[in-house]
């Protein structure tokens, strides 16, 4: 959940990093050193190669601890390379050297949740949230992670406040009204969960997620044509892999059986299982 999105935060964490290292005094000053290394580590982190990056951040962190920067990034890289311990490690040091900043604590979370470790998730975002409760990610975060527990009520509570800051930035995300919209579909309450998804879609145009949950959505409603058009849209979008295009095929196929049109319910699987086969 959200961890690709990181990649877009690489460069502003490289500028605070180089700030935190030192102005450069000298081609053989410890500060270029640390400049370096943490330009290249940006460099890698920003070019999807998280665990070369995670090396080069570790080097300049070894040659100046106070990077807290650094320290968030080198968490994010071991966090994308699959090293759970690292990306802890690192989120933990970058609050160390930090204790007012509310970042590393929803990084921590999240790393938790995408964990299943539920307990450790909330209270490291209610510590995010104590430090900065205008930030709509910890909101979100929190959300996810007690609707996995089940408690309904109260992730809703925080959807509705995720998307209150959500709205408030200059570039809103699109994840709070999508979750919030699946969940609410879930509920059986269809009108608010197509309210929440037509934003979403409008926030992420091009996105293939929304457009395959309304399907589901209007299939559920017996509106079968919305439903033909939003998982056609989805396909054109581009579903992320495999599974999620089988996942989009196998509804669409439904839609068009139920429309009476075998036919193009043969073309789309005939279609799904080629690419599979490639």
């Amino acid at each position: 959940m959200m961890l690709r999105a990181a990649l877009a935060v690489g460069a502003w964490l490289f500028s605070a990093s180089a700030a935190a290292g030192g102005d450069c005094r000298g081609a053989s000053s410890p500060e270029q050193s640390v400049a370096e290394l943490n330009q290249m580590g940006a460099k890698l982190f920003a070019s999807e190669r998280p665990r070369e990056a995670a090396e080069y951040l570790r080097r300049s962190l070894q040659l100046n601890p106070r990077q807290q920067a650094v320290a968030k990034l080198l968490g994010l890289s071991c966090q994308l390379a699959n090293d759970p311990e690292g990306a802890e490690g690192a989120f933990r040091r970058a609050i160390e050297i930090h204790s007012r900043d509310g970042e590393p604590w929803f990084y921590l979370g999240r790393l938790y949740y995408e964990q299943n470790f539920f307990d450790q998730a909330r209270e490291a975002l209610h510590a995010s949230l104590e430090l900065n409760s205008r930030d709509h990610r910890p909101h979100y975060c929190l959300a996810l992670t007690l609707e996995a527990e089940g408690q309904t009520d109260a992730s809703e509570a925080e959807y509705g406040e995720a998307i209150r800051w959500n709205q408030k930035r200059e570039k809103p995300d699109a994840g709070p009204h999508l979750s919030y919209g699946v969940l609410l579909t879930k509920l059986g309450r269809l009108e608010e969960g197509e309210k929440q998804l037509l934003l979403a879609e409008k926030l992420q145009p091009g996105g293939w997620q929304p457009c395959f949950e309304l399907g589901k959505l209007y299939y559920r409603k017996g509106d079968l044509k919305s439903a033909e058009q939003q998982l056609t849209a989805a396909l054109q979008n581009g579903a992320a892999g495999p599974q999620d295009q089988a996942r989009v095929c196998h509804l669409l196929a439904r839609v068009y059986i139920d429309l009476g049109r075998d036919a193009d319910a043969e073309r789309v699987l005939a279609e799904m299982r080629g690419k599979a086969h490639r």
